[in-house]
Protein backbone atom coordinates (compact mmCIF):
# COMPACT_ATOMS: atom_id res chain seq x y z
CA UNK A 1 0.00 0.00 0.00
CA UNK A 2 1.11 3.62 -0.22
CA UNK A 3 3.43 5.40 2.15
CA UNK A 4 1.51 6.22 5.29
CA UNK A 5 2.60 7.32 8.71
CA UNK A 6 1.87 3.87 10.13
CA UNK A 7 2.48 0.26 9.03
CA UNK A 8 -0.79 -0.10 7.13
CA UNK A 9 -0.18 -3.59 5.71
CA UNK A 10 0.75 -4.96 9.13
CA UNK A 11 -2.24 -3.18 10.68
CA UNK A 12 -4.72 -4.66 8.21
CA UNK A 13 -3.36 -8.21 8.32
CA UNK A 14 -3.16 -8.21 12.12
CA UNK A 15 -6.71 -6.88 12.53
CA UNK A 16 -8.08 -9.60 10.24
CA UNK A 17 -5.97 -12.17 12.10
CA UNK A 18 -7.53 -11.06 15.39
CA UNK A 19 -11.02 -11.48 13.95
CA UNK A 20 -10.21 -15.02 12.76
CA UNK A 21 -8.71 -15.88 16.14
CA UNK A 22 -11.89 -14.69 17.89
CA UNK A 23 -14.04 -16.72 15.47
CA UNK A 24 -11.85 -19.78 16.03
CA UNK A 25 -12.31 -19.34 19.76
CA UNK A 26 -16.09 -19.43 19.38
CA UNK A 27 -15.87 -22.54 17.19
CA UNK A 28 -14.19 -24.63 19.90
CA UNK A 29 -16.11 -23.15 22.83
CA UNK A 30 -15.81 -23.51 25.94
CA UNK A 31 -12.03 -23.97 25.88
CA UNK A 32 -12.00 -21.46 23.04
CA UNK A 33 -12.67 -18.62 25.46
CA UNK A 34 -8.88 -18.41 25.69
CA UNK A 35 -8.81 -17.89 21.92
CA UNK A 36 -11.44 -15.17 22.15
CA UNK A 37 -9.32 -13.30 24.71
CA UNK A 38 -6.16 -13.77 22.61
CA UNK A 39 -8.05 -12.51 19.54
CA UNK A 40 -9.22 -9.41 21.39
CA UNK A 41 -5.64 -8.74 22.53
CA UNK A 42 -4.46 -9.17 18.94
CA UNK A 43 -7.05 -6.68 17.65
CA UNK A 44 -6.15 -4.17 20.37
CA UNK A 45 -2.43 -4.53 19.70
CA UNK A 46 -3.00 -4.15 15.96
CA UNK A 47 -4.92 -0.94 16.61
CA UNK A 48 -1.87 0.49 18.37
CA UNK A 49 0.03 0.18 15.09
CA UNK A 50 -2.17 2.98 13.78
CA UNK A 51 -2.44 5.07 16.94
CA UNK A 52 1.20 4.73 18.03
CA UNK A 53 3.37 3.79 15.05
CA UNK A 54 6.59 4.45 16.98
CA UNK A 55 5.84 1.32 19.02
CA UNK A 56 5.62 -0.84 15.89
CA UNK A 57 8.40 -3.19 17.00
CA UNK A 58 6.78 -3.94 20.37
CA UNK A 59 3.33 -4.31 18.83
CA UNK A 60 4.69 -6.58 16.10
CA UNK A 61 6.41 -8.79 18.65
CA UNK A 62 3.21 -9.07 20.70
CA UNK A 63 1.18 -9.91 17.60
CA UNK A 64 3.60 -12.73 16.72
CA UNK A 65 3.38 -14.06 20.30
CA UNK A 66 -0.44 -13.86 20.29
CA UNK A 67 -0.48 -15.67 16.94
CA UNK A 68 1.46 -18.58 18.39
CA UNK A 69 -0.74 -18.62 21.51
CA UNK A 70 -3.81 -18.75 19.28
CA UNK A 71 -2.82 -22.27 18.23
CA UNK A 72 -3.72 -23.40 21.75
CA UNK A 73 -6.78 -21.21 22.27
CA UNK A 74 -8.51 -21.28 18.90
CA UNK A 75 -6.70 -23.69 16.60
CA UNK A 76 -4.67 -20.77 15.32
CA UNK A 77 -7.78 -18.84 14.37
CA UNK A 78 -8.66 -21.75 12.10
CA UNK A 79 -5.01 -21.56 10.94
CA UNK A 80 -5.81 -18.44 8.89
CA UNK A 81 -5.58 -16.15 11.91
CA UNK A 82 -2.25 -17.65 12.89
CA UNK A 83 -0.74 -17.15 9.44
CA UNK A 84 -2.10 -13.61 8.98
CA UNK A 85 -0.98 -12.63 12.47
CA UNK A 86 2.47 -14.06 11.93
CA UNK A 87 2.89 -12.16 8.64
CA UNK A 88 1.35 -8.97 10.07
CA UNK A 89 3.56 -9.08 13.15
CA UNK A 90 6.70 -9.58 11.09
CA UNK A 91 5.70 -6.72 8.78
CA UNK A 92 5.15 -4.49 11.82
CA UNK A 93 8.58 -5.33 13.21
CA UNK A 94 10.28 -4.69 9.84
CA UNK A 95 8.38 -1.45 9.03
CA UNK A 96 10.39 1.73 8.64
CA UNK A 97 8.74 5.15 8.92
CA UNK A 98 8.69 7.14 5.69
CA UNK A 99 11.68 9.44 5.25
CA UNK A 100 11.19 13.17 5.56
CA UNK A 101 10.19 14.84 2.34
CA UNK A 102 13.14 15.12 -0.01
CA UNK A 103 11.41 17.90 -1.94
CA UNK A 104 12.54 20.57 0.51
CA UNK A 105 14.48 23.19 -1.39
CA UNK A 106 17.45 25.03 -0.04
CA UNK A 107 16.83 28.73 -0.33
CA UNK A 108 19.40 31.47 -0.81
CA UNK A 109 19.03 35.19 -0.24
CA UNK A 110 20.06 37.78 -2.79
CA UNK A 111 23.05 39.75 -1.51
CA UNK A 112 21.77 42.93 -3.18
CA UNK A 113 18.05 43.13 -2.31
CA UNK A 114 17.55 40.26 0.18
CA UNK A 115 14.92 38.44 -1.90
CA UNK A 116 14.75 34.72 -1.13
CA UNK A 117 15.54 32.67 -4.24
CA UNK A 118 15.54 28.87 -4.65
CA UNK A 119 18.82 27.03 -5.01
CA UNK A 120 19.92 26.40 -8.56
CA UNK A 121 18.83 29.86 -9.71
CA UNK A 122 21.72 31.91 -11.06
CA UNK A 123 20.13 35.35 -10.90
CA UNK A 124 17.82 37.08 -8.42
CA UNK A 125 14.23 37.03 -9.65
CA UNK A 126 13.68 40.53 -8.23
CA UNK A 127 16.72 42.59 -9.20
CA UNK A 128 18.71 40.38 -11.57
CA UNK A 129 21.90 40.32 -9.44
CA UNK A 130 23.94 37.09 -9.76
CA UNK A 131 23.24 34.84 -6.76
CA UNK A 132 26.28 33.70 -4.78
CA UNK A 133 26.53 29.95 -4.33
Amino acid sequence: MGETGYPSDAYLLSMVAGVFIVIGGFVIFPIGIIGVVIGIFTIYTASTLKTNPKGHDTAGTLIVIFSFLSIIGSLGGLLIGFLLGLIGGILAIQWKPPAASSRQQVMNACSNCGTVVPSGVDFCTNCGTPVQK
